[in-house]
């Protein structure tokens, strides 16, 4: 990505010439480049230069060879580029669909959680790789969002990528710390888990950890359990990713206010993952 993207425009320039405007005109050349067969390159693409460019002026301001960080301002809008990728992350699933993972995915515990969690509570999918025991309340069934994960980039002195990583950082936004009341099935899918913790000594701050070290899990490895979930039960075509859990949620706010049946919907989806729970303990 260096080397092809960023070293051609800005490679010839000192640290301490790139500034906002220049920064934002290669992101907005970025949303009309000639890419294959369609215009723009991906969000996902567009996302993963501004986090790299990030880090790299992050790390120049710590060294002090910039004052501040020119890509705080930048601002880069959605890219509509009808690819199928793009459109699946977009896209709420279809109510059938909400059920029929419900049914399937009880067979996993933690993606079962994972899944309950962002569908019912709409939080991103770093918000949830993040989110500590500490932050959830059963008694007051609340969930406070706090952090989440944040990719981090190394650079040696030549300005070379010399690794990557992630740590727990701030959210996305300002407005997205906040506190969650959660639904019942939320509440009952977080506590299954816990005890499933419990019964597997599997120890850590982190709710959804790596099971075997307790260290906080990547994001990589999340999406390839819903990979690995998607594969096993054919559901392919339906474009399910980890963000489709978030456009999930928003939708079925907008169809609850709008729509009754939705309400009996998401009630009945409640009572059912209840009642199976207490068929399990008895």
């Amino acid at each position: 990505m260096m080397m092809k993207h960023i070293f051609p425009v800005f490679g010839s320039l000192d640290v301490k010439d790139v500034d906002f405007k220049r920064l934002q005109r290669f992101f907005n050349s970025m949303k009309t480049a000639k890419v294959k067969d369609r215009v723009g390159y991906s969000s996902d693409f567009i996302g993963k230069t501004k986090n790299l460019l990030n880090n790299f002026f992050k790390d120049a301001v710590k060294q002090h060879i910039v004052s501040t960080n020119p890509m705080d301002d930048i601002d880069i809008k959605k890219v509509d580029n009808n690819t199928n990728e793009d459109e699946s992350k977009t896209q709420a699933l279809r109510p059938e669909v909400r059920k029929a993972i419900l049914e399937l995915v009880e067979e996993n515990p933690l993606l079962c959680s994972v899944l309950i969690l962002g569908t019912f509570t709409g939080l991103r999918p770093q918000e949830t790789i993040a989110l500590q025991w500490i932050n959830i309340n059963f008694d007051i069934k609340t969930l406070s969002v706090k952090k989440a994960l944040k990719r981090v980039v190394e650079f040696d002195e030549n300005w070379n990528v010399i690794s990557h990583g992630a740590k727990v950082g701030t959210t996305k936004t300002k407005k997205s710390v906040c506190t969650i009341k959660m639904p019942d099935i939320v509440v009952e899918a977080l506590l299954e888990w816990q005890l499933y913790c419990s019964q597997k000594v599997i120890h850590s701050e982190f709710v959804f950890p790596n099971t075997k070290t307790g260290e906080m899990r990547t994001y990589s490895s999340l999406r390839s359990l819903l990979r690995r979930f998607i594969i096993k039960h054919k559901l392919e075509k339906e474009g399910i990713t980890l963000y489709t859990l978030r456009y999930t949620f928003a939708t079925l706010l907008l169809e609850q206010r709008e729509n009754p049946k939705i309400v009996m919907e998401l009630m009945f989806l409640e009572l059912l993952w209840i009642v199976r729970q207490c068929q399990r303990k008895h």
